[in-house]
């Protein structure tokens, strides 16, 4: 299937020689040097992914990733300066699936967009509410995640009771794969009386919920801890 791409990048030089690179990989790519155009061509096309370089000269480009990430269901991979490492982590914050530094060789570009393509194959999709696969989600060595009773299944299909938090917490790993959450996301997403941002508390709740896993033989080495960030579930 042709994917189809934004790309926001307000060198043109350095547009075109991306735009013609992915172009020769069979995907279709459309450009935009400012923001204010980027959001012009968000309202009349649908895309697969967005390359969102941050530097524009009209508009944010913080605030653009925030904004595509409210209003468009697209993983977008942002471009900074190399070694902005506050940019990039704030990025990854407001939405962004990923980043690259500039310079940046188009391989690795090439890479990590096959990589967004990959991570939104492996989302769980829709499927009739009889089917059982529906009603859970599959975990990496063998676990699993019933939707329907809200348990935790061992390989050896042994169930595992969770609290509310830590099934909330859980589910929204992996509705997440492969993807940096700050540690506010995962307090709003498994506490609805969630504390305000920067509340470290959602470091106990990570640990006791690796501290299940560990108990039948398993490190959880699939939940790591971004520094600085939050969490993220690896796959």
């Amino acid at each position: 299937m042709n994917m189809h791409f934004l790309h926001v990048e307000d060198d043109a030089d350095i547009a075109e020689f991306v735009k013609s690179y992915l172009e020769k990989c069979n995907f279709t790519v459309d450009h935009a040097l400012l923001g204010s155009a980027a959001l012009e061509l968000l309202k009349t096309n649908s895309y697969d992914l967005c390359v969102l370089d941050l530097n524009l000269p009209d508009i944010d480009g913080l605030d653009l990733v925030k904004i595509i990430g409210n209003d468009y269901n697209i993983p977008v991979i942002v471009v900074s300066s190399q070694g902005d490492t506050t940019e990039k982590s704030i990025g990854i914050e407001l939405g962004a699936s990923d980043y690259i530094a500039k310079p940046f060789d188009p391989r690795e570009l090439l890479a990590r967009i096959r990589n967004q393509i990959k991570i939104r194959d492996l989302k769980p999709s829709a499927a009739p509410a009889q089917s059982q696969e529906a009603k859970s989600m599959r975990l990496c060595n063998g676990w699993s995640l019933s939707l329907s009773n809200r348990k935790l299944y061992t390989a050896d299909n042994v169930s595992i009771e969770l609290t509310d938090i830590d099934f909330n917490l859980l589910k929204t790993f992996l509705e997440n794969p492969n993807r940096v959450l700050s540690r506010d996301q995962l307090l709003s997403s498994s506490d609805q009386n969630y504390r305000p941002a920067f509340d470290r508390s959602i470091d106990n709740r990570v640990s006791r919920l690796r501290d299940k896993f560990k108990q039948y033989g398993d490190d959880a080495e699939f939940i790591q801890t971004v520094r600085g960030v939050g969490y993220m579930y690896l796959v």
